[in-house]
């Protein structure tokens, strides 16, 4: 991205690096990373953090990318899907007013792989989203793509015939205000 504009003797661009690597963002710490600019202009640069909100909304700009993402609705729920050469990452919008929803995807046969749900060998993820909510629910990428890698994986998405109140079911657990709990959508 880039962008913005400059006034007197040039034009100068804005941008702003996100470290995308999920142990940079899973606990919300801050954490090390290093980063290479090469420029043939000068370079200012700051560090900004960046909320629990923003990483969300940034999740949700970057798995909805309709050249590499399907799409699933079913009642009111719709289901992201980005497989996007090594990476494959699901994101839920559940936009039913007064019912929960519950999702499962299945994960089996992993060789390589790394999720940001936890460990890996065979894994079901199930999550129940209230209503008028959206979660990103995992991201797989592999190790080290040199040495190959591969999984298998099915979903299914039910509505949970209730009001949301006593079932929050997410297996595997997750911490509250992660980039992985359910968080309210905007209304338009």
């Amino acid at each position: 991205g880039g962008g913005g504009g400059g006034g007197g003797g040039g034009n100068k661009r804005r941008y702003l690096v996100v470290a995308t690597g999920f142990n940079h963002f899973a606990s919300g710490a801050t954490r090390p990373f290093s980063l290479a600019l090469f420029s043939s202009q000068p370079i200012v640069l700051q560090r900004v953090s960046v909320p629990i909100g923003g990483v969300r909304s940034l999740l949700k700009l970057f798995v909805s990318d309709p050249t590499v993402s399907t799409v699933d609705n079913w009642n009111g729920v719709t289901f992201t899907q980005r497989k996007d050469g090594h990476q494959l990452l699901y994101y839920v919008d559940n936009t039913q007013q007064s019912a929960a929803c519950e999702v499962t995807i299945n994960f089996s046969r992993f060789t390589n792989m790394v999720s940001s749900r936890g460990a890996l060998d065979s894994m079901t993820i199930i999550d129940s989203v209230p209503p008028g909510h959206s979660q990103f629910m995992c991201a797989l990428v592999p190790v080290a793509e040199q040495f190959g890698y591969g999984f298998s994986t099915q979903y299914s998405i039910k509505p949970q015939m209730f009001g949301f109140g006593g079932s929050d079911t997410h297996v595997p657990p997750i911490p509250p205000d992660s980039m992985h709990s359910p968080y309210p959508m905007k209304w338009r």
